[in-house]
């Protein structure tokens, strides 16, 4: 005989969210191809690039409701806003991918506040691979360019 289980059900649940603490989206693996590298020859051929990315959105913003993707960002949306904007051009070093990687998103996407991205090449023998990891903010951004 099994055993009686209260069953509980929650309608809605209200979270108090801390402000030092933003929602994220996150990308993991995503594999694009790009002509990037410092001499003529790595440019020559498009090369494989992963990029992991971390998208920092602010909750205090009106907040995802139920079934509204326009409330959010969309990962599917991002995957295809880096795809059509660096397949077709050619790069000399990998921050300046990262940093258009990341104006790109903060453009496209208001609720972005922070980003964290790692882009990794397969380019150095005996390497798994190289790469770097850059953490930007919506603020700090603007006075890059």
């Amino acid at each position: 005989m099994l055993a009686s289980f209260p069953i509980h059900t929650i309608k809605r649940s209200i979270l108090k969210m801390h402000a030092s603490i933003p929602d994220k989206i996150i990308i993991r693996e995503y594999s694009v191809h790009t002509k990037i590298g410092y001499t003529v020859e790595e440019r020559t051929n498009a090369q494989r690039i992963i990029v992991n990315l971390e998208i920092s959105i602010d909750p205090w913003q009106s907040g995802p409701r139920e079934g509204d993707l326009s409330t959010t960002i969309c990962y599917a949306t991002v995957k295809n806003q880096i795809e059509n904007n660096i397949k077709n051009k050619t790069w000399i070093l990998l921050e300046e991918l990262a940093l258009e990687i990341c104006s790109l998103i903060f453009k496209e996407f208001a609720r972005a506040i922070e980003i964290k991205i790692q882009l990794r090449k397969f380019v150095i023998p005996d390497t798994k691979w190289v790469g770097l990891e850059f953490y930007r903010t919506r603020n700090c951004l603007k006075h890059e360019t």
